[in-house]
């Protein structure tokens, strides 16, 4: 169980990381801060990195809960950055 509890953080992770490239890129391209992107991309954005925050701190002991908050910060960002992104 500690081996998919890694792969699961792992697999965390990279989103977390693809979605700090993805606004960082926006941001630097449309010289701005991510402190200026919209509400609706700003609040799931800071929700995932708050539960992103708690599965580090958790560890191998992760819980589901903390795990499903950043899937569904995920969610949110990803909806709110299509919008905004016109994809």
């Amino acid at each position: 169980m500690q081996e998919q509890t890694a792969l699961d953080i792992f697999n965390l992770r990279q989103s977390r990381d693809s979605w700090e490239r993805n606004v960082a890129g926006y941001c630097a391209k449309n010289d701005m801060q991510v402190g200026n992107l919209p509400k609706e991309i700003t609040g799931p954005y800071n929700e995932m990195n708050e539960a992103w925050e708690k599965l580090k701190a958790e560890g191998d002991a992760a819980s589901n809960t903390t795990a499903e908050q950043f899937h569904k910060a995920t969610a949110k960002l990803e909806k709110a950055w299509n919008d905004m992104t016109g994809k």
